[in-house]
Formats: structure tokens, sequence, C-alpha cells
């Protein structure tokens, strides 16, 4: 529970980076200009706290339920307040979940092995997984949050200041999204954001008129839909592959759904069914991506597997891994065609994901007891994992968390909510269909000449509607996956955040793609900073773990230079969000702020230092939807002369206004209606665990 509670207040919160443009502006100016300043808010006088208070507050702001993620519970300020959200057991050392009984039920996958983790989890036990065969003893009691270590790091982070705490100041910072602006400033802001978004489409639809109608142009194009009389823009590759396979799709998960509730009927036990499964499970994938991509992903997946007997080692496990990783893009299967080439890349990247998420778990299982699971069994649950069809490829889910949904597995997905998916899955599809017969931003934005001659202000317009677009192909592409998946009883975290509402990319990489978030986190992220052998200080990994992770971001999404510079620019604005967050907790920038330029100007000051932060991602948008000739052009023409580089052009000055309106609107998006972060910690999953069996 300790090191649980201390990776939640030194993880990287996503606000943190809003403070890092004013941190020596403001330390110089709270001595010199003292003066001028009062009229901000005023000179507030720290009140004093004593320990005991300051213990209770703690254990009061711990709530999980936080709309922000644990790490904005853990930091709220210190005021006393009890959360109405704040679970009992948690906030008090001394009350103790009550008794758990696990009821097996015959519908449930796999719920022996999901009853023995749970047991695992109530014991804390979270990093030494026993073997999931056997059965154990439950230990009803939960280790209390406030021992004598934990005071210890309360005391020793109270002294890490070199003056008294004021009453914003608890254990971190406040969070961004309790400062307010007047409401002539949110209104102002968001007026003048969603003005620049319908112009942005508009300028799209003008110029789209104009660009299809020359004859140039025509190799984009194909023959569209006759009752909206334009042609359409065939230019995405990737949802014209989707199109073309979105019936063979259908049809598995279909039949995997009619599979489903025929091994229901037919009331076979647990076993039976499981071994059924894994067997029919594959032969719905051969229906949906071919035979051949699939044969492919069993001989991967059984060298992965005899890998992991032999060596039990993670090394070696993500050694041969990368070795696969490789070769999708190389000589070796150069001989195929598009899309089938494209389909193949795209099955068995989701594969191994998935190998290295099962395996990895098999691994800690093995380090207490060696596999006790039998040879068959093992290829059985891993077969059960990677070839379920609704989670077969875009909507990826790490092995832990399928578990977990397994073991939820229930009827309790309402038929309401099911039907709402499936209409906005259509809705959603119909609008991308309808985009591309009206709206041609895919084939300009890939257009050199075109980016060359255009207006600087469709230029721009290009950018966020081709960014748009991809968030609206993606919400179809979940959503279709999520809606079977949802007829299972599972609870996909499928909804991707739209670009046009998230300034910040820690933000963005949490919201948009769950599955591979947590893949990074759990598999590349957390081993790292957590591997007491290497040698370096926490810090320094965690930074060493960013790289690495964005390393692999690049190697999964195909290995490309325009991948790499959008994989460099997505590394640079999450490093200063990392050393923001590292500063302000030595320094309580973000208190100082409050304390000497009042909460307005602060959030004010906010507004403008995330503007670089907002800048990068779109910057790397432009390489990641275009290539690197294209995004070249964009970025010479709007921000800075490739042979002057230090020379701004006029078009970034009038962007980065808009940009203060943007991130100004985005935190109070946030604060009207939350993103919703799923951050994975040792509490959250206790209290999934107790919600299960309770």
């Amino acid at each position: 529970m300790n090191n649980t509670f201390i990776e939640l207040l030194i993880y990287v919160s996503y606000d943190t980076i809003l403070r890092v443009a004013v941190i020596t502006v403001l330390r110089l100016a709270s001595i010199v200009l003292s003066s001028l300043l009062r009229w901000c808010g005023g000179w507030i006088v720290p009140s004093k706290r004593t320990f005991m208070a300051c213990g209770i507050t703690l254990k009061r702001s711990l709530d999980l339920d936080s709309p922000y993620g644990p790490e904005h519970a853990v930091k709220r300020r210190c005021t006393g307040s009890t959360s109405p959200r704040c679970l009992s057991f948690h906030a008090s050392p001394t009350h103790s979940p009550p008794p758990v009984v696990a009821e097996e039920s015959p519908r449930k996958l796999s719920l022996t092995d999901i009853e023995a983790y749970l047991r695992q989890e109530l014991r804390g036990n979270t990093n030494r997984m026993n073997d999931m065969d056997t059965d154990q003893k439950i230990d009803n009691s939960i280790k209390p949050l406030f021992d004598s270590r934990m005071i210890k790091f309360i005391v020793e982070l109270i002294q890490l200041s070199h003056r008294p705490r004021s009453q914003f100041s608890g254990v971190g910072t406040m969070s961004v999204y309790s400062l307010r602006l007047p409401a002539f400033e949110v209104v102002s802001s968001f007026i003048i954001w969603f003005a620049h978004v319908a112009y942005a489409w508009y300028l799209i639809g003008i110029e789209s008129a104009l660009y299809g109608g020359e004859e140039i142009n025509q190799f984009s194009f194909v023959d569209g839909w006759s009752i909206i009389g334009r042609i359409r823009d065939n230019t995405n590759f990737e949802w014209n592959v989707w199109m073309t396979m979105l019936p063979y799709y259908v049809l598995a998960l279909v039949l995997h759904r009619l599979s489903s509730c025929l091994l229901e009927l037919l009331d076979c036990n647990v076993q039976k069914a499981l071994f059924i499964s894994s067997l029919l499970w594959p032969a719905l994938n051969c229906i949906a991506y071919g035979w051949f991509p699939v044969a492919v992903g069993l001989v991967y997946g059984f060298t992965l597997f005899i890998t992991t007997r032999i060596t039990t080692s993670l090394v070696a496990l993500w050694a041969i891994s990368l070795l696969f990783f490789g070769t999708l893009f190389s000589d070796v299967y150069s001989q195929f065609g598009q899309p089938d080439y494209y389909i193949f890349c795209v099955y068995i990247t989701y594969k191994l994901l998935q190998f290295i998420s099962y395996f990895s778990y098999q691994i800690e299982s093995a380090k207490v007891g060696g596999f006790k699971k039998s040879f068959f069994i093992t290829l059985r649950d891993g077969c059960l994992y990677a070839f379920y069809m609704p989670y077969s490829t875009v909507l990826f889910v790490t092995y832990r968390n399928f578990l977990v949904q397994c073991v939820k597995r229930s009827n309790g997905n309402s038929w309401r909510s099911i039907v709402l998916v499936g209409i906005r899955v259509v809705i959603w599809t119909l609008f991308c269909e309808i985009v591309l017969h009206i709206f041609y931003m895919n084939a300009m934005i890939v257009d050199v000449d075109f980016l060359k001659h255009t207006r600087l202000d469709v230029l721009c317009a290009l950018v966020l509607t081709a960014g748009q677009f991809f968030h609206a192909k993606y919400v179809a592409m979940f959503g279709l996956f999520a809606l079977f998946a949802k007829l299972d009883g599972m609870e996909p975290h499928w909804k991707p955040v739209c670009i046009a509402r998230v300034a910040l990319y820690s933000v963005m990489w949490r919201s948009f793609d769950h599955g591979l978030y947590t893949f990074l986190r759990d598999h590349i992220f957390k081993p790292i900073t957590n591997n007491t052998s290497i040698p370096l200080n926490p810090t320094t990994k965690r930074f060493l773990a960013i790289g690495i992770t964005f390393l692999f971001v690049w190697i999964f999404h195909g290995q490309s230079v325009s991948l790499a510079w959008w994989a460099l620019f997505n590394l640079i604005e999450i490093l200063l969000e990392a050393v923001a967050s590292v500063i302000d907790r030595r320094w309580d920038i973000f208190s100082t702020l409050i304390q000497t330029c009042g909460p307005f100007n602060t959030r004010r000051l906010i507004g403008l230092a995330i503007i670089p932060c907002t800048a990068l991602s779109v910057f790397s948008i432009v390489y990641f939807l275009s290539n690197v000739e294209c995004a070249s052009v964009v970025i010479e023409r709007l921000a800075f002369n490739r042979h002057q580089w230090w020379t701004v052009r006029p078009a970034l000055i009038y962007l980065i206004g808009l940009g203060y309106f943007f991130v100004q609107f985005s935190i109070e998006m946030q604060r009207l209606a939350p993103v919703q972060i799923y951050i994975d910690s040792q509490q959250r999953r206790l209290r999934e665990a107790l919600k299960v069996f309770y």
C-alpha cells in the first residue's frame, strides 16, 4: 500500500505541465514585484496545521472515484473537507472490507483463475502472483494506510519545502480544474474556438468543391453515392480497408455471438465450453482476417510459449517479440499486395501485443512456484485471450483487464445501452462516408503542390479537420467491436476522446486508445521504473522509461520516417510534462502562483504555459496523418523558416493567440464534462474485486 501511495504521488499528472513556463519568472516576481502583485488576490498567510490534521486530510483526499484519476485525487488541497465518494475502508485504517465469498458460475469464463487472482489482490500481493489453479485461503485483512513508514514519508514530504505551505497547499498541488475564470472569459473561449472549428469545415468544403473538380487530382477519387452527386475521396487507405473488410468482420462477430449462445443453451460444463471456444475462435479469426495471418499468429504465439517455458525470462520474451515486429516491415512479407499486407501487419502487431501481455503474466506467476498449469491449459487460455473476436485487433485489452472483465461478465449491460452503441456506430460510419463525399481534406493533406500554394487559413483548417476525421473513424471502428463485447457482457473502454477538446497529449494517450495505453504502462513503463537493478535514481528511470516507451510506439506503428518524427514530438511533449511535474513537486510552484497572482491570473498563466505543448501535438499530428515532405511544408509555412529557423512566421503569432483560447476551452470542458481517465492502481483493483464478490 505504501509503494502504491508513493507511486500515485509521483505519477505524472497531466496538469502540472501547465506551470513550467512561468517557474523562473514568478519566483523573481514574487520578490521584486510583490507590491505590484498585491491586487491580484493579496497575500495569504499560511495557517499552521498539526501533523494529525495533515494525516486526516490526506486520508480524506484519497478519492479513487475522482474523474481525473487517483493522481489528482491524492493531490487535492489539504483543507480538511471530506470527499463524499471516498471509500470507507481506504479512509479508515481500522475498517476492513467484508468477507469475500466466491461462487463459481458455469457461465463465466475462467472463473477459477479470476477467483484466485482476486484473492491475491485482496492480500495486496500484486507483484508476485501465485499459481492460479491453486485454491488458497482468503485473508480478509487490509494493511493500514498509515503505518510508521508512511508517516515518515509524509514528514519528509513536508520538510522538502523551504517555506511554510500556503492554504492552497496540501500534498503536491491543487488541480488546475479547481480554478475558474470569469464567465465572460469562459464564454469568449467557447465562442472563439467553436467559431474557428466551424469556419475550418466551411473552408474545407469550399476548397473541396474546387479541388475535386481539377482533372489532375482525379487519381485520388472514385465514383461516389449517386444520391449525393459527388465523387468520393479515396485517399484514406485505412478507412477504405475497413469498409472493404466490414462485412467479414460483422459475419465473424455474429457467428461468435451465436456460438456463445449455443454453448449456453447446451449447458456445457466450464472446461468443455472453454475447450470448444479455444478451437472455434481461431476459425472465426480466419473468416475476418484470412487464414494466413492467423496461421502466422499461431506460429509466433507457440514460439513465444516455448521461449517462456524454457527461459522464464521477460528479456527473452521481449527480444523475440521485437524480432517478430521487425520482420513485419522488412522484405520477408513484402511480396504481398495491398490490402492483404496491411491486414496482415495490423493483425500480427496486435497478436504480438496480446502474446507479450499473456506470457508476461505467466512469467510473473511462475516466479513464485513455477509453472503449475499444464501445457495444454496454458495454450488453451492463451487462445481464448488472443482470439477472442471482439478484442482481436483494434479494441485491445491487456490480459489482466481481460480476466477482470471475464469475471464481471453478466447480463448487466442493458439492451438500451447496447442499442445506443449500435446506433452510434451506424451514425459515425455514415458520417465518415458522407464526409469523404463532401470534404476532401485527406487528399489535400498529402498533396505537396496544393500545400505549397494554398492559403494559410486553409492549411490550418486541413490539419484540424483531418484530425477530427481520424477521431470519427476510430469511434466507428472501436464501436463495432465494443458492441459485440457488450453483448457478451464485457465492459470495454472504447470511446476515444476528440482531439478538438484535449490540449495535452498525456490526456490524449490515456483517453484515445485505452488498451494500448494500458499495455505501454503495465508492460514497459512500470517494469522499468520499478526495476531496482537499474542503477539510476527514480526520476532518471522515469525519463528513461518514457523514452523506451515511445521507441516501442514507433516500432509498433510502422517504423517509417514520418512516424519517427511523430513519436519524437510526442516524446518531447510528454518529457516536458514530466520535467514540470518534478519541478512542481520540488518547489510547489502552483501554490506559489495562486498565493502571489491569485486564482484568475494563475489560470491565465496556465493557458499561456501550455501553448508549447499544444504546438508540439499539432506538429506531431501533421506527421502522423501525412508524410515527411508534406509535414515539412506545413510547418515551414505556418511556424518557422527552414533556412532561418530563428525567424517566426506571422501566422504562428495568430495561432498562439488562438491556442490560448483553445487551452482555456479544453480546461473548462474537462471541468464540465470530464474525460474518463482510467488509471490502474492497487486500490482501484481492490475496489473492483470487492464489487465483484460483495
